[in-house]
């Protein structure tokens, strides 16, 4: 997965991918939520908010090194996107609840849903997350509605935004006088002193 393109269908990607190695049963859309559409059926939608551009360095997005890119190259990271993608996330009781359980059955499976959910995307993020991912209940007010069945979560993912690529360098020797400490006493270090048989 690219940083540098990482949007929310390759984050719908990489759930959907997860969730089928895991054996979710659960569908995973790129938009924002209808429930017209997308209520009754386990669905997680993934969305688009804010970001903003920041800088890389420093202990909060890691270090701005270079960084593998593939193929044998690496780059920098110049900036950092910080994104906010909202993901809405909803189950359904199983089918063979009792009907005075379903209101709390569908809860729990949305709650675990969830849970797997910002798990998932801590796994297979394209960029670093930023903590802490809020959640808020999504309710309407309509019969067949159960409360607490749709949850939201802002998940705040940072992105590297990276330069162009550079081959990867090889020392085909390296020397250089080094020391090693062997029971307390400084020696210099040389192949015997550094095997590790």
């Amino acid at each position: 997965m690219t940083p540098t393109v990482f949007g929310p269908d390759l984050l719908a990607a990489a759930l959907a991918a997860d969730f089928a190695v895991r054996g979710v049963d659960v569908e995973v859309l790129v938009g924002e939520w209808e429930t017209e559409r997308h209520y009754g059926a386990p669905r997680i939608v993934v969305g688009e908010d804010t970001g903003s551009y920041d800088d890389p360095a420093g202990m909060r997005y890691g270090a701005s090194g270079w960084i593998d890119v593939g193929n044998g190259q690496v780059a920098r990271a110049r900036l950092a996107r910080v994104q906010k993608f909202p993901i809405w996330v909803h189950a359904v009781a199983p089918d063979d609840t009792a009907p005075g359980d379903v209101a709390q059955a569908a809860r729990e499976a949305t709650t675990a849903l969830l849970d797997r959910t910002a798990t998932a995307i801590a796994r297979t993020r394209g960029g670093l997350p930023i903590l802490p991912w809020p959640v808020t209940p999504f309710n309407e007010a309509r019969g067949d509605f159960v409360y607490g069945s749709i949850r939201r979560f802002d998940a705040t993912i940072a992105i590297f935004a990276l330069d162009d690529p550079s081959d990867t360098l090889t020392a085909d020797d390296a020397r250089g006088a080094h020391q090693m400490d062997v029971d307390g006493t400084l020696v210099p270090a040389t192949a015997e002193t550094t095997t590790t048989e």
